[in-house]
């Protein structure tokens, strides 16, 4: 009869200890997904920021062009009635 005791403790710890094991394999997927996610996020918003500094510097590079074709064009003009 002790022998029977036993086994049926030593199988509720057992099976206390599935339990336990698969609540914390949760947990950690749970937490590691959302970080990964946060992660992802901040990556998007790391090259969304470079994409958007990129097109700062081109539009600023065509602003410069576009003066300085539009001052060219005065000079030629200032000399073309002289």
């Amino acid at each position: 009869m002790d022998v029977v005791i036993f086994f049926e403790a030593i199988g509720n710890l057992l099976f206390a200890a599935i339990l336990f094991t698969a609540v914390i394999m949760t947990t950690c997927m749970f937490i590691f997904t959302h970080l990964l996610k946060q992660l992802g996020e901040k990556m998007a918003g790391i090259y969304l920021s470079k994409y958007r500094i990129a097109i700062r510097i081109a539009n600023h590079k065509i602003h410069n062009f576009k003066k300085l074709a539009s001052d060219a064009i005065k000079i030629r003009a200032d000399y073309s009635h002289q």
